[in-house]
């Protein structure tokens, strides 16, 4: 193993992918030195500087997902130095077996969790994570943790640098789970710069951490140098396969950009072909119904650029066609990554939660555009 600087460890796709281009990427969105595994037996075999891993255990049971987590946190620390940032990738929203995992490495190594995520108003301050518009409303940690916590207010994250690192160390001399407040990026970029001299800890956060982590990361190298520019074109697909109403809408204003479709027509190479299902057959990132669809997605149309919503989607398409690792070329906008895998397919991810109106549009304008593919619908 050529010596990641910073290995990601997240339960979905979507959450490794997202995770991986915040810490690699420019601020043009360009990605350099990053890869994403969808094995973590693989792991030895990486050379980037960021690497992350996707143990697809959102929806295991608690016993085999915390298993997983385990076994893949001792094998790192057998293969990394004392230099390396170890990333735990923690869902904004808290679900699958986020409590749960974050119980089982707090046991096994010194960690530090941050659950902010600004972007979104997702934000954290004592035991509470502030969740707008969502209909199960806040979310008191400490009633899923079964660690005991020791909460770090925004009075000691914008004091000072040292202090706050002071009471960071302290509580986890203590054996206490220090749970950070934060409610803006800055507020992130301080506790980044204030928990990494911190020896052996791991960090677990959502995505926005990852990008304060990112000046520390160790991006290397230059970035990809993309898809081969493809003029007949592989047909490009969007597989809408979550539930949430704002990706609903968003996904028909694609109609008006170009050409829609349903599954079972042929796919048109060099057409945007978007398969959704009924809003009334419910989310598709539940597990068994993702992998029908991907399965149908993958013999229909195996030479595809693909677009998955959710992690849960993309993981079983991915499967589906056969990838076992990406490399994150651009991320579009927050969460929304565009990789590559081994056969040259753009492979596009965001988490079912995200996303505002118009957003899919721009997706597939920069997916054409990386094909160099007309950007617009002809006209008539």
């Amino acid at each position: 193993m050529g010596g990641p600087r910073t290995v990601v460890i997240a339960d979905d796709l979507s959450g490794a992918l997202e995770s991986a281009a915040a810490l690699a990427g420019r601020p043009d969105g360009v990605c350099c030195g990053a890869e994403v595994l969808l094995d973590a037996r693989l792991i030895d075999q990486a050379d980037a500087g960021i690497v992350a891993v996707d143990l697809d255990s959102r929806h295991d049971h608690p016993t085999l997902a915390v298993k997983k987590l385990l076994v893949t946190v001792d094998k790192l620390i057998g293969l990394v130095d004392s230099g390396t940032i170890l990333f735990k990738k923690v869902d904004s929203l808290w679900r699958g077996n986020t409590a749960r995992e974050i119980d089982a490495l707090a046991a096994r190594l010194p960690t530090v969790v941050v659950p902010a995520l600004p972007a979104l108003g997702r934000t954290a301050d004592g035991t509470l994570l502030r969740l707008p518009g969502r209909p199960t409303g806040d979310l008191d940690i400490a009633k899923h943790l079964t660690t005991p916590l020791y909460p770090i207010d925004l009075r000691i994250v914008r004091s000072s640098c040292e202090e706050l690192r002071d009471t960071v160390s302290a509580a986890l001399v203590k054996g206490v789970l220090p749970l950070l407040a934060a409610d803006s990026e800055s507020d992130l970029a301080v506790i980044a710069q204030a928990i990494l001299p911190l020896p052996n800890v791991v960090i677990a956060g959502t995505g926005a951490l990852a990008h304060a982590l990112a000046p520390h990361a160790g991006t290397t190298g230059q970035p990809h140098p993309g898809p081969v520019a493809n003029h007949t074109a592989r047909p490009l697909i969007f597989a809408i396969g979550s539930a949430e109403a704002s990706v609903r809408t968003d996904a028909g204003s694609l109609d008006a950009v170009f050409d829609t479709i349903t599954l079972g027509i042929p796919p048109r190479s060099g057409v945007l072909q978007v398969v959704r299902t009924p809003a009334a057959a419910g989310d598709l990132d539940d597990g068994e119904a993702a992998i029908a669809l991907a399965a149908q997605l993958a013999a229909w149309a195996p030479e595809a650029d693909f677009f998955a919503t959710g992690g849960t989607t993309a993981r079983a398409l991915a499967s589906a066609l056969g990838i076992n690792r990406l490399t994150p070329l651009r991320q579009v906008e927050h969460g929304t990554v565009i990789s590559l895998d081994s056969s040259g397919r753009l492979f596009a991810t965001r988490p079912g939660s995200f996303g505002e109106f118009g957003s899919l549009a721009k997706l597939s304008r920069t997916m054409r555009a990386m094909r160099r593919l007309p950007t617009e619908r002809p006209a008539p």
